[in-house]
């Protein structure tokens, strides 16, 4: 990630993903998947049943706002710094998990 701040880059869903009441849907879409999955007679969907905390997580990103912004919008206490590393935890496992992608904030 560079020299940026973490909190400065905005996720994105990616676009096999959707998203579900408690539920988070991976659609295996390239031909590649299909028949991999279809070998092992494995469906082409997956499914991760989400808690609610972080369903409230999920539910703020929208490609639009940075980190910071949603974690602003989540948290009682801002500058609290478990509650920052908890959330930037959460945020490196749903991406290494291939559900979101980071993004550069563009710059004026």
């Amino acid at each position: 990630m560079g020299n940026n701040n973490f909190l400065d880059y905005i996720p994105e869903f990616k676009k096999n993903i959707e998203l579900l009441d408690d539920t988070i849907v991976i659609k295996r879409n390239s031909l590649a998947d299909k028949i991999f999955y279809l070998l092992l007679k494995r469906p082409v969907r997956s499914t991760i049943k989400i808690d609610h905390k972080s369903r409230h997580v999920i539910s703020k990103i929208d490609g639009k706002k940075d980190l910071y912004e949603i974690f602003s919008t989540i948290s009682k206490k801002s500058d609290d710094k478990k509650e920052i590393n908890a959330f930037c935890e959460f945020i490196n496992i749903i991406m290494r998990h291939g559900i979101i992608k980071l993004n550069k904030k563009k710059t004026a």
